[in-house]
């Protein structure tokens, strides 16, 4: 079983290339699991997101997210897909407009580098952002908000908080991603 976290900033094309790599997979006799991101079932159930999450906010979706990909573990599929991971959370916490106590932050990464070797990730793919935000009625549509999250991402991968290899994913629009996956996922797992 091999599993694939997709992370990175929103509007980046990590659900549009998710779905595409497990149509490709599953064409090629591949089984896979799906964990969708949690984020939209958080803003429905009343919690805050995007630039005004809570802490509080955050470890909800840490904890769903351990739920969900434990359950399509259960299956055994030759392939898990993660439509986002624990670190997610971690940069969005960071990146809130809310001023995150530094010591929420640490106490998130300490959840965060745990779970990653609970998680047992074999590749993670970052999505740096499209240029174009999609107004979604979900995402927050700033682009000065988008690059602050991306910072952040870069933060925490070049200072080695991520143990899993990181990839970065190649492409100015979504078909040219999808593209690059789906070579990459043929080169590391002969797929």
């Amino acid at each position: 079983m091999y599993k694939i976290g997709f992370i990175g900033v929103h509007s980046g094309g990590k659900t549009t290339t998710l779905y595409g790599m497990a149509h490709i997979l599953k064409a090629a006799e591949q089984n896979v699991e799906l964990v969708a991101e949690a984020a939209r079932e958080a803003a429905t159930r009343g919690f805050k997101i995007n630039r005004l999450t809570t802490i509080q906010t955050q470890l909800w979706l840490i904890g769903r997210q351990f739920c969900k990909e434990q359950e399509a573990s259960l299956s055994k599929p030759d392939f898990i897909l993660t439509d986002r991971t624990v670190f997610d959370s971690i940069v969005y916490t960071m990146s809130n407009d809310l001023g995150t106590d530094p010591l929420n932050i640490d106490a998130l990464l300490s959840i965060a580098t745990t779970y990653e070797k609970l998680a047992n990730y074999d590749l993670l793919l970052y999505f740096a952002p499209f240029d174009h935000i999609t107004d979604d009625k979900v995402r927050d549509t700033d682009n000065d908000w988008q690059q602050r999250v991306n910072n952040n991402w870069h933060y925490i991968i070049d200072r080695g908080y991520i143990k899993t290899e990181v990839v970065t994913v190649d492409g100015t629009d979504r078909h040219q991603r999808l593209n690059f996956v789906e070579n990459l996922i043929a080169d590391y797992y002969g797929k």
